[in-house]
């Protein structure tokens, strides 16, 4: 990736769909350095370095142009079904096998400075980035959530974060028209950082396993574990309230011993809500929670909002949440993710704009690890309705701890390698792009997840040999550098469709 900006127009049909291929395009040109021009079909001469066309001409044909010029062939999924059918554009599967190749030369006709790329992948990434299943569907979980079997395709597509790849794609070919030479393949040339980026984040849902009203729970579901753990709940129980070992949710000091180990700061997302029914188990002006708060202050954390059950259907309780939480943490509130990973599409996103909140982190699957928009690191999330981009920023949660041990069922001597795979997967080869875990303070109860604090602990200290760990709100900082490097083209708006 270049340090110096390309002027890139874009000609596309002047249709109501025209606004969702400038956004995609936008997203494009903000993380490979192009600025983008959006021009209508039949502007003869556009002021830049090269055109990209966006047409529905016939198999084959050619771009006639003195310029650099790539087309890519649209296919019908923005056509008269959009909205109505949850199926993905018909190139998407084939597009997803390809995503690690350097350049698009097997989908590409080419002659000189001028390609032709007969797939639609502004449609393919459009489905991914813009959660247009969600949108379309209602299908859910009995929690109110879209799981990645909801959607109707094949469960390794979310092994890779498909768009960042075929942008990356299209930057190479770009950039080889331009130059009028064979795609770039090495990552040094790309500009891709050898460094992997790493956003640690902990969503505070319970703080005590074991209160007085609550061990006949865990008892009871301990003798339907069988083997004695019904028992064994009692007599921890036990302990516990009476002083004698400490509750097995009650985990930041080990938590904090290993984030000073990797040098990691760290995001904590923190209910606003009152306790209660499926929200958690604390007040913000109880004893533990001011704790919590100093020490994450102190210790150069970021505090966020846990948006609770409630405000995944009605968004408006947010506001109050977000207050309640700023007025307690004394810092503002910038950040949000929802309680149990449910959210509404785009009430939930256009109720944090409202707030003036800067980005929200709750878009990923919950029973299975990987990149539910098909994206790593940050974007600007579509609003389907309006046809407009969000104001909010969306930072995809790559994957989280009960995803591995409750919902893959992975034991914890295996999910190393699932996690190793997913931190590749979310850094390597993407300009921008960053693994976001959840770990819960609830891992601390290693009887009921037996293995895995170990494991974390240890694949997180390895990875600080090549990593680096930044909170969301940094994350978020070097994305919005990128918008304006350069001096750039003129962005004539009256040839805007």
């Amino acid at each position: 990736m270049s340090t110096q900006r390309t002027c890139l127009a874009i000609r596309v049909q002047t249709d109501r769909f025209a606004p969702c291929v400038k956004y995609l395009f936008d997203l494009f040109g903000r993380v490979h350095n192009y600025d983008c021009l959006h021009v209508s079909p039949s502007d003869p001469a556009p002021d830049a370095e090269i055109v990209v066309s966006y047409s529905a001409a016939p198999p084959g044909e050619m771009p006639q142009t003195d310029h650099p010029h790539m087309m890519i062939s649209r296919g019908a999924f923005f056509g008269e079904s959009f909205g109505k059918d949850v199926s993905p554009p018909d190139d998407l599967t084939d597009l997803a096998k390809l995503a690690k190749n350097h350049g698009l030369s097997p989908l590409a006709i080419r002659t000189g400075a001028v390609a032709r790329v007969e797939a639609d992948i502004v449609a393919s990434a459009f489905y991914l980035l813009s959660g247009y299943h969600d949108w379309v569907s209602r299908e859910r979980d009995q929690f109110g959530r879209v799981l990645s079997t909801h959607v109707p395709l094949p469960p390794e597509i979310w092994d890779l974060p498909l768009v960042n790849h075929w942008f990356r794609q299209m930057d190479e070919l770009l950039r080889a028209l331009l130059t009028n030479q064979p795609e770039t393949t090495a990552p040094e040339r790309r500009g891709v950082p050898a460094t992997q980026t790493i956003c640690l984040t902990h969503d505070v849902d319970l703080i005590r396993k074991y209160r007085y009203g609550n061990v006949h729970k865990h008892v009871v579901r301990g003798l339907k574990a069988g083997s004695g753990k019904g028992g064994e709940e009692w007599k921890r129980a036990r302990q516990v309230l009476s002083g004698k070992l400490k509750d097995p949710y009650d985990s930041f000091d080990q938590l904090y011993t290993v984030k000073e180990r990797v040098s990691a700061p760290s995001t904590y997302f923190i209910m606003g809500a009152e306790p209660g029914g499926h929200n958690g188990d604390y007040k913000l002006d109880s004893r533990e929670m001011k704790d919590l708060l100093v020490r994450a202050r102190t210790a150069g954390d970021e505090l966020a909002l846990h948006g609770s059950w409630e405000s995944g259907e009605e968004p408006g309780r947010l506001e109050a949440e977000r207050k309640s939480l700023a007025e307690a943490a004394r810092t503002d509130i910038r950040g949000a993710r929802q309680h149990y990973l449910r959210y509404s599409t785009p009430e939930t996103f256009r109720a944090l704009s409202k707030q003036g909140v800067r980005y929200d982190s709750t878009g990923g699957f919950p029973d299975r690890g990987g990149f539910k928009f098909g994206w790593s690191g940050c974007f600007y999330p579509f609003d389907l309705d309006k046809m407009e981009p969000h104001s909010v920023l969306e930072i995809p949660l790559v994957c989280m701890d009960v995803t591995l041990a409750v919902y893959e069922k992975i034991p914890a001597e295996l999910a190393l390698e699932r996690l190793t795979n997913l931190l590749d997967a979310a850094c390597d080869d993407v300009p921008g792009g960053a693994f976001v875990f959840l770990w819960h303070n609830t891992m601390g109860d290693k009887v009921t997840y037996p293995g895995y604090w170990d494991t974390f602990e240890y694949f997180f200290s390895v990875a600080s040999g090549a990593a680096r760990f930044v909170t969301l709100s940094q994350l978020c900082d070097e994305f919005d550098g990128r918008a304006h490097q350069g001096e750039g083209c003129r962005n004539d708006e009256a040839a805007t469709p």
